[in-house]
């Protein structure tokens, strides 16, 4: 009974220790998508190593510029919304219009009648005036100026906030993938 239990002990203890070391491996290699902000270079190993992120942030927000652009082009996203915006640009005018004109009961239905003929001739020109401008604005460029101008921290941070879970759980998986490879070496062990 007693080497049962000192079998079992032994596989959980490879385990345990497998579960570790796969978890602070993940633990590093999450960090090191981040770290470290400068290239660092080893003089005795001969390399230089800096974060994933921070080495090849143009090239991240370039890819990212394009993949917008197509985005945008492809799933003609300014279509799917033109109705939402004129919408909004209907009621914004017809607000803005009906709170300048008094409320006097006479001129209620002459003003009301104002209002929907004001704002039904000025929103087609809004949203073609909208339309016009979004032709004319290089997306893509802006995006890449915006993502090109982000300090190496705030990238860290909208990549956690967006990807907080998921690192999280590779972290973890680390763990589990690293306890099973344990235990199937403590199993080996126990058969040599």
């Amino acid at each position: 009974m007693a080497a049962l239990i000192h079998q079992v002990l032994l596989v959980l203890v490879f385990g345990v220790v497998g579960g570790v070391i796969g978890y602070a491996t993940n633990v590093l290699a999450v960090k090191m998508l981040f770290h470290p902000k400068r290239k660092r270079c080893i003089p005795l190993l001969g390399f230089c190593i800096q974060g994933l992120l921070p080495s090849r942030k143009d090239e991240l927000a370039e890819r990212l510029g394009e993949v917008f652009q197509d985005y945008m082009a492809s799933m003609g996203v300014e279509d799917k919304y033109m109705d939402r915006l004129n919408s909004t640009i209907n009621t914004v005018i017809r607000e803005t219009l009906e709170s300048r004109i008094p409320s006097i009961t006479p001129l209620r239905s002459i003003s009301n009648t104002l209002t929907g003929t004001l704002a039904s001739t000025l929103t087609p020109l809004i949203v073609k005036l909208v339309r016009e401008a979004s032709t004319r604005i290089d997306l893509k460029s802006i995006v890449v100026e915006e993502l090109k101008t982000l300090d190496t921290r705030e990238m860290e941070e909208i990549f956690k906030t967006i990807a907080g879970r998921e690192l999280r759980f590779i972290e973890l998986a680390g763990f589990i993938v690293g306890f099973i490879i344990g235990v199937a070496e403590g199993l080996v062990a126990l058969t040599l």
